[in-house]
């Protein structure tokens, strides 16, 4: 059971260049799946995206809070991605079928990397 009904690049499209009215729109995303250097593994996470579409501001709402993420539109999908305070970066990029894919190159203790892919859908 989706909840969209035109693909996501238009919605954005159509939101963010409309008249100036309070307005957002959520992707809520779940990722069952997570592959590491030890494999491919089952999990419990998910996280939402909020997306202002008279700004064009965007944020993550996930297990570490709320954070500032950048918006990337193309013509298949979007791409949300976040700086963290270690200057890595993480990615998710949400097909216009919901599929989606969040890539994690973090950092831990300042020079331990810890990246992880997590596969899933969002809905919006």
């Amino acid at each position: 059971m989706k909840r969209y009904s035109m693909p996501i690049v238009s919605t954005l499209a159509v939101l963010i260049a409309g008249p100036a009215s309070a307005d957002t729109l959520e992707f809520v995303c779940d990722f069952p799946r997570q592959a590491t250097d030890e494999g491919v593994a089952s999990q419990d996470f998910g996280m939402t995206f909020v997306v202002d579409t008279v700004s064009g501001d965007a944020f993550i709402k996930g297990n570490n809070g709320v954070a500032p993420v950048a918006v990337l539109r193309g013509d298949f999908a979007v791409t949300f991605l976040e700086t963290l305070d270690s200057g890595a970066v993480q990615t998710t990029t949400v097909a216009d079928t919901g599929e989606a894919v969040h890539s994690r190159h973090t950092i831990l203790g300042g020079s331990v990397m810890s990246p992880s892919q997590n596969y899933g859908t969002c809905e919006w």
